[in-house]
């Protein structure tokens, strides 16, 4: 039964109820290294099954908008209970990116006159926006509906698909042979029929 890798924590992911568990971001080493820095977890480092609980992170980072609660793109841990005498100094963003709030980055040039009298002018490229690259992120930090131990290798996939194709082809060898059998039985009904009419 996985639970959570921080320190003291006792979430485990089938006995909490409205606690989420999240993956280590390994598709993204910086963020990944601040998540184990505000952990503070001596001689340890995750693999890919550790599991944080949502208990660690601010409200602020999940993306609740649809049924499955996700994190943000940057979402970092920040609440950790620390054994006594061994606090650490919490990260609590990535880097200093700006990012607007709908998580796109404007293109803006800024040119400055060299009139004294004159404000500096300000030009936008046209409303062009670049989506920060979430969906790629995401699938790299976290692949929600994929079960790892599931990947069929080709070889296999390939004998499952012709079991299906020879499965569906008994299917309907059957069903034309039972028409077959009725339209028999249809003939047979109907010459008797005029047999016993002369």
């Amino acid at each position: 039964m996985p639970s959570c890798a921080a320190w003291g924590c006792r979430s485990k992911q089938s006995c909490t109820v409205g606690t989420t568990f999240h993956k280590f971001p390994f598709g993204r080493p910086d963020v990944l290294k601040i998540w184990v820095h505000n952990m503070n977890r001596e001689n340890w480092k995750p693999n890919r099954t550790s599991l944080l609980c949502s208990d660690h992170f601010l409200e602020r980072c999940f993306d609740r908008t649809g049924q499955t609660v996700r994190l943000r793109l940057g979402a970092v841990p920040t609440m950790f209970a620390y054994p006594e005498g061994k606090e650490v100094d919490v990260i609590e963003h990535v880097g200093d990116k700006q990012q607007t709030q709908d998580g796109y980055f404007t293109n803006l040039d800024v040119f400055e006159v060299d009139d004294e009298d004159s404000l500096p002018v300000i030009t936008a490229l046209p409303d062009v926006r670049t989506p920060v690259d979430k969906v790629a992120a995401r699938e790299v930090e976290h692949n929600y509906h994929e079960d790892p131990t599931k990947e069929v290798p080709p070889d296999i996939a390939d004998k499952i698909r012709l079991r299906k194709k020879l499965k569906a082809a008994h299917q309907s060898i059957r069903r034309l042979n039972d028409k077959v059998s009725t339209l028999n039985d249809m003939v047979y009904s109907l010459l008797h029929n005029k047999i016993t009419e002369l």
